[in-house]
C-alpha cells in the first residue's frame, strides 16, 4: 500500500494511555504503556499499516504486543536512568512553570491569545487553528470534542 503524502511523516508510537493525574511519574507512565491491551496495540498498528508497510519490528509488536511492550519499556527505563533521571526535577519545574504561564494567558487573554503565542507555525482566528504546514485549517468541527 502506498503512503498518502499527507501521512508521510506519520511515525509509529507506543500506545499512550491517558495519564492517571496531572503529574504522573515516569515509572507510572511506563507501567501504563506496558499494560496496554494487546487489541489496542494491534488496532494502532493496523491504522499505521493503512499508510504504508510496517517494518519487521512493528510486525513483531503486532504479533506479540505484551512481551515486546515489556522489552521496549525496559529500554525506555534504561534511557531514563542514563539520560534524564538526574535532570528530571529541573525539567519538571520548567514544565510546571510553563503550564502555569499558559493557564494564566488563557485566563487573562483568552484561549485564542494562548494559541497564537504557542508557536509561530500556529494561528487561531476564532474558529479554526491554522498550522503552517497544513493546507486546510483545523476547525472545531474537524477536530472533534477532544475526548475519547
Amino acid at each position: 500500500m502506498r503512503a498518502d503524502p499527507a501521512h508521510r511523516r506519520l511515525r509509529p508510537r507506543l500506545p499512550q494511555p491517558a495519564p492517571a493525574g496531572p503529574a504522573p511519574t515516569p515509572a507510572a507512565e511506563r507501567d501504563a504503556i506496558r499494560a496496554s491491551p494487546a487489541d489496542r496495540v494491534r488496532q494502532d498498528l493496523d491504522h499505521l499499516a493503512r499508510y504504508g508497510n510496517l517494518g519487521p519490528r512493528l510486525r513483531a509488536l503486532h504479533t506479540d504486543p505484551q512481551s515486546l511492550l515489556a522489552k521496549v519499556t525496559g529500554e525506555i527505563e534504561a534511557y531514563w536512568e542514563l539520560a534524564l533521571a538526574l535532570y528530571w526535577a529541573r525539567i519538571r519545574a520548567v514544565l510546571d512553570a510553563d503550564v502555569l504561564y499558559r493557564a494564566r494567558q488563557a485566563a487573562e487573554h483568552g484561549t485564542g491569545h494562548l494559541l497564537n503565542d504557542l508557536h509561530t507555525s500556529l494561528s487561531w482566528d476564532g474558529n479554526a487553528l491554522q498550522m503552517a504546514r497544513r493546507k486546510q485549517p483545523l476547525t472545531r468541527m474537524a477536530a472533534g470534542t477532544g475526548c475519547c
